[in-house]
């Protein structure tokens, strides 16, 4: 991205939780005030977002599961696209369900 974005630093977009329908929900919901357009994923956004509030991953058929963990995958890609320069956007290395904006050189201290 061209943007400077760097009030992302430090962002955290997701705490907590590694359920991939809980890290769409979370993702998604950055990507959107971040402007950016996911037409193409609404209904796996929409699902997710039913499937968190009622807890129903395990009714998940093996197809609907990977493609669950691709928009993961492409949600992360896509953040890390905004990360302003010298950070990356990724799980914290304190805390693998802490998902946002750190240095890209980060060793995990203060």
């Amino acid at each position: 991205m061209t943007e400077d974005n760097s009030d992302l630093k430090g962002v955290i977009v997701s705490d907590g939780t590694l359920r991939p329908d809980h890290l769409v929900v979370a993702f998604g919901k950055k990507l959107v005030e971040l402007g950016e357009n996911l037409e193409e994923w609404e209904d796996i956004m929409e699902w997710c977002a039913i499937s968190a509030s009622h807890n129903v991953m395990d009714d998940m058929s093996d197809k609907a599961n990977d493609q669950l963990h691709d928009c993961v995958e492409e949600f992360e890609n896509l953040l890390d696209s905004y990360a302003p320069d010298g950070y990356m956007f990724g799980a914290s290395q304190d805390d693998g369900a802490c998902f946002g904006f750190w240095p890209s050189d980060w060793d995990g201290n203060p």
